[in-house]
């Protein structure tokens, strides 16, 4: 064994044996095997690493090793945590933000990239892509390998710079190029529906959205709209203060939402304001689905546990968090979250989303399709990149029937809750 190799051992090794022989004093109790003794667990990988030092069959790479078990770290906690490279690090504290964007707002289900929303009018939208689709490879890279952090490194850019990446759909893989483009926040849509009734379609709570929000409400109020049907489908990015502003638009008293962290300690409590509110009286009813995620996930259940309006659709999506940057001694950092955004009743929606209180499951939804990890299907084939005549993919038809929106209606005409119907 080298020297490097037996001082990083060493080194290692004495913060184990530390938390183990204080693990064993103050939990001699607990049963060796537990899967939830961080104890055991820091003790396995101790005897990972020292097998690893000792018996691999050539000279390891400590370097590399300790950033592939910081990168599994982080992975195995939530999709919004990830082991950040100095260069990253400083860029990160440096402010730096790509301007082109593709018009994506990206998870991950199954360890694969997943679009959640996409904005319309977008270069992903033009190109076909539509949320559900997953994301297999960015670039040559396999989005399974990397985090969500560096794949929205690779999505975005400079503003008419290109990203080669391969879509999959109900397990059938398309190569494309997107465009990056300088993206304007979508405008929130207002029209009315039956006479006396005002539609709100939000799809974007960026800084200064609640502001629109509340003149496009006034604007309908004026033209005689006495209930209003709240439209937050496509509505996954933006802030927490945007969403409880638009809230309090509706909700004029009581918990709006929370910030939940370490132990499930409340660390801040949002609630109704007189400031803020315009308030009106008037039933609401709100829509959501998958592509409902983060902050638009708060205004649904703020109105949904205050009583104040039913909630109709699928059950959304499930984010919303912060992230605090710890930095390290290489120079790299450890970006954890830190904060989960609840409902007034304290659920992460991360835990699940929310459920809607007249749920109607949509039969294409419920099955989704992962890329085949083996590569049977050809998808993982990266030799022949996208073209630049690319035919854009083909999106399944419009509905003839909006079956939430009517579903929202008959529920504002005094129709029952239904109990959980499919689409």
């Amino acid at each position: 064994m080298s020297t490097r190799s037996k001082v990083f051992v060493i080194a290692f090794s004495t913060i184990v044996v530390f938390y183990t022989v204080v693990g064993g004093i103050l939990s001699h109790a607990m049963a060796l095997d537990s899967k939830d003794n961080k104890y055991v667990q820091m003790t396995i990988f101790d005897a990972v690493l020292r097998h690893v030092v000792r018996d691999y069959v050539d000279e390891p790479d400590l370097e590399k090793v300790r950033m592939g078990a910081l990168r599994g770290l982080a992975d195995g906690l939530d999709p919004y945590s990830a082991y950040l490279t100095a260069q990253q690090v400083a860029d990160y504290n440096a402010g730096k933000k790509a301007t082109g964007e593709t018009g994506m707002t990206v998870s991950k289900v199954g360890g694969f990239g997943y679009v959640v929303a996409v904005q319309k009018g977008s270069p992903a939208d033009t190109l076909g892509i539509q949320p559900g689709d997953f994301i297999e490879y960015v670039g040559k890279n396999a989005t399974r390998d990397i985090s969500l952090y560096d794949l929205m490194g690779q999505l975005n850019g400079a503003p008419g710079t290109e990203v080669d990446i391969s879509i999959v759909r109900q397990g059938k893989p398309q190569k494309l190029k997107v465009k990056r483009a300088t993206l304007s926040a979508a405008a929130t849509e207002t029209r009315t529906e039956a006479g006396n009734t005002g539609y709100i379609h939000i799809t974007d709570l960026s800084t200064g959205k609640a502001d629109e929000v509340k003149a496009k409400i006034n604007a309908l109020k004026s033209s005689g709209a006495k209930r209003y049907v709240l439209d937050l489908r496509g509505a996954a990015s933006g802030d927490l203060a945007e969403a409880v502003k638009v809230a309090n638009f509706f909700v004029p008293s009581g918990t709006l939402a929370k910030k939940i962290g370490h132990n499930n300690e409340e660390k801040e409590t949002f609630t109704a304001t007189a400031t803020n509110a315009i308030v009106t009286d008037a039933p609401v009813v709100v829509i959501i689905d998958r592509t409902t995620a983060g902050p638009a996930e708060a205004i649904a259940s703020a109105i949904l546990e205050n009583k104040r309006g039913e909630v109709v659709g699928e059950k959304s999506f499930g984010a919303g968090s912060q992230q605090e940057l710890f930095p390290l001694h290489d120079g790299g950092g450890m970006l954890l979250t830190t904060i989960r955004y609840a409902s007034p009743s304290g659920k992460a929606f991360m835990d699940g989303g929310v459920t809607p209180s007249d749920e109607i499951k949509r039969d294409e939804n419920a099955d989704l399709a992962v890329p085949d990890v083996d590569g049977s299907d050809g998808s993982t084939d990266q030799a022949n990149p996208a073209t630049g005549d690319q035919k854009p993919m083909q999106k399944k038809a419009e509905p003839q029937e909006d079956k939430l929106l009517k579903r929202a209606m008959e529920i504002l005409n005094g129709a029952p809750k239904a109990q959980k119907k499919a689409a």
